[in-house]
């Protein structure tokens, strides 16, 4: 006999727009800009639950969200891998997949289709995924991402006006040379978040001389420095990072000069 029972359906789907004052504060990209956007999708079932995801913003992907409305209605929520392949599928044509590779479908089961089903099965979304729960607490990195003249431009920086805590004053000033560079991350390591590892990423953007000089002798601030200098003279960007390494005593950790 066939089973004719069937589990909670999603019965509406919302997309919105948003933005606000970028920030690197609880942020996994973006803080180069004055503002960050993002697209909320809101998902409802039939049984009462909501589940809320956050995906990067901008007209793309929120038309392609937008467009996969009707495929997403009427889903049921443990049906939840058939609707991503069948969101990602009907926009492999479009500018979306040519643009993000059809990777922000992901975002959208992870975060709010995984919301749903794990309120359905009772379970934390960390249960739904991978191999499970693996640890109860991560212990997170300060990451110093240097801020230039925000007075040079007219996009609306925050200023970091005083008052409260000097640290939140202190994080919006420009950081152009070593001075404000040290004071910046003994700041932040001693007042702000004193048990916390933090590293430093200039993007490259130091030469090494300039790179050794501003990093040797802080072995105690910085636990690493990432992508402190790149190629140059003839030398690769591995090389020259590898003779930072041998001068400074600190580990390195790259995104960009090993891959380029």
């Amino acid at each position: 006999m066939a089973n004719t029972q069937s589990g909670p359906v999603i019965t509406e789907m919302k997309v919105i727009p948003v933005s606000g004052h970028d920030s690197m504060l609880l942020n996994i990209g973006g803080a180069h800009s004055a503002w960050f956007t993002r697209n909320l999708v809101v998902l409802t079932d039939s049984a009462g639950h909501t589940g809320v995801g956050e995906v990067p913003g901008g007209e793309v992907i929120l038309q392609t969200l937008q467009e996969a409305i009707p495929r997403v209605i009427g889903t049921e929520v443990a049906r939840m891998n058939r609707l991503v392949q069948q969101v990602h599928l009907g926009n492999q044509s479009s500018g979306f997949d040519a643009f993000v590779g059809g990777a922000w479908t992901f975002e959208l089961r992870v975060n709010a289709v995984a919301a749903l089903l794990g309120q359905c099965l009772g379970v934390p979304v960390v249960e739904l995924l991978g191999p499970g729960k693996q640890r109860d607490a991560v212990t997170v990195l300060g990451y110093l991402f240097y801020v230039g003249d925000r007075e040079r431009t007219d996009l609306p920086y925050q200023s970091g006006v005083q008052g409260g805590h000097d640290w939140y004053h202190l994080r919006h000033q420009k950081a152009l040379d070593r001075a404000v560079v040290v004071r910046l991350a003994e700041a932040a390591l001693a007042k702000r978040f004193p048990d916390a590892r933090i590293t430093v990423d200039p993007n490259g953007a130091w030469l090494l001389d300039e790179a050794i000089r501003l990093c040797k002798g802080m072995q105690r601030i910085l636990s690493y420095a990432e992508n402190p200098c790149g190629a140059e003279q003839g030398y690769s960007g591995r090389e020259v990072m590898a003779e930072f390494r041998r001068a400074t005593g600190l580990p390195v950790a790259t995104n960009m000069i090993a891959t380029n």
